[in-house]
């Protein structure tokens, strides 16, 4: 395989030098399925090959890589929350109304408009980072809230920046998705680290130590490319590293212990459970993160940022679980479940209780076991035991207690 020079096409426009057609392309705009791949000459020669010889700057891994970003960034439908609208040079006269965009630096523009979703939050973290411009040194407070009450739950986060107070810059906000403590504690980490002036250094205060113990082995050789992948929130995790990367920031993390009383800590701990009534819930787009080879979706609009195998068993579990229902001896519990007679919610408590003092022992096995027969219609009534011994029951099945119904599972 080799390149060789383009020969020309009618994509070509007119070269105003000379205001002719040439066999170099000038070419303003892709097309659908053009994507830029830098050469360079090579100083290689073939036998009965007189034309220049040219190489690729990168590998070919490398090519393939940016090929499938390319195509996922021309496929993937646009969200009703994305930050890359049609017209960008409006949108960026529209920030300029609220915001002198001069006094920001062009990486933290870019990072914030790119990854940053809905628009909503563009403004309030683009002052911020005007605001912070004129540091170097920046130490901040980060806390995470998780909120399971409601169908849906929902995360609140929030940083303080410590620094300097009389300037009184904090930020908080909610997300949502694949809810945890640890996510909520990375979007703080993540959006104290966006409005970072760029070759600075930052502190961070957080009471997560797994945070910190996976922030400290997400480079190789502590954690490879395969093993990065399998991190819950990677995505994420990606984006941090991305932001850390064009920013060249200097990070180190520290551990504050939780509920020690400490006055930051407990403020963004509060202010963090403040941001759990923020409507416009942060999500990042990871189109524009180049490391980021490809990712999957569910329903199409949830980027799975989890184990990819472990998310997929879960989804097949529900289907298992489906069949289960189904069968021929709990169609009545398919049935109640459909019609919203099952409250799962004291189910749940109902299998999890121990009316036993230890908490294991054979009683306490055999209450479960016959629990589980209970749920399921399995217990042997005398419709069954009927079935396994007709001699010895002799058709022997109405209900002792009321002597009037055959003793089923149903009818118990």
């Amino acid at each position: 395989m080799y390149l060789s020079k383009c020969t020309g096409c009618n994509l070509s426009e007119i070269n105003t030098l000379n205001n002719n057609y040439s066999n170099t392309c000038y070419i303003t705009s892709l097309s659908n399925s053009t994507i830029i791949v830098n050469i360079s000459k090579s100083n290689l020669t073939y036998p009965n090959y007189n034309k220049s010889i040219y190489k690729c700057n990168q590998q070919f891994t490398t090519i393939k890589q940016k090929v499938l970003i390319d195509f996922n960034m021309r496929n993937t439908r646009p969200s009703n929350t994305s930050s890359i609208l049609e017209d960008p040079i409006l949108y960026h006269s529209q920030l300029e109304q609220h915001i002198d965009l001069q006094n920001i630096h062009l990486l933290n523009q870019n990072l914030i408009l790119q990854l940053i979703t809905p628009n909503s939050l563009h403004i309030p973290l683009l002052k911020i980072t005007s605001s912070l411009s004129s540091y170097t040194n920046l130490e901040f407070y980060t806390d995470g809230s998780l909120n399971r009450d409601n169908d849906i739950p929902i995360m609140g986060y929030n940083w303080i920046f410590s620094s300097n107070f009389t300037d009184n810059i904090k930020h908080s906000g909610s997300c949502k998705e694949w809810p945890s403590s640890l996510k909520a504690e990375l979007v703080a980490i993540l959006t104290s680290l966006i409005v970072c002036p760029p070759d600075s250094n930052v502190h961070i205060y957080t009471d997560s130590a797994s945070c910190i113990a996976t922030f400290n082995m997400l480079y190789p050789p502590k954690l490879t490319a395969r093993h990065f992948q399998k991190l819950n929130n990677c995505a994420l995790w990606n984006t941090l590293k991305h932001i850390i990367n064009v920013l060249k920031l200097k990070i180190s993390l520290f551990k504050v212990k939780a509920n020690s009383g400490h006055p930051l800590n407990d403020a963004a701990d509060l202010l963090a459970k403040e941001g759990l009534l923020s409507k416009d819930f942060l999500q990042i787009n990871i189109r524009h993160i180049t490391t980021q080879a490809c990712h999957l979706t569910f329903n199409d609009s949830i980027i799975i940022d989890r184990n990819i195998r472990k998310s997929v068993k879960r989804i097949i579990n529900f289907q298992y679980f489906e069949q289960h229902l189904s069968h021929q001896n709990l169609h009545k519990i398919k049935d109640y479940s459909l019609e919203n007679i099952i409250d799962w919610e004291f189910s749940q408590l109902w299998f999890k209780y121990n009316p036993f003092t230890k908490p294991t022992s054979k009683k306490y096995f055999k209450h479960v076991s016959w629990r589980i027969k209970c749920s399921s219609n399995n217990l042997p009534t005398l419709d069954i035991l009927n079935c396994n011994y007709p001699e010895l029951l002799k058709d022997n099945d109405i209900y002792f207690l009321c002597n009037s119904h055959i003793e089923s599972n149903e009818h118990l």
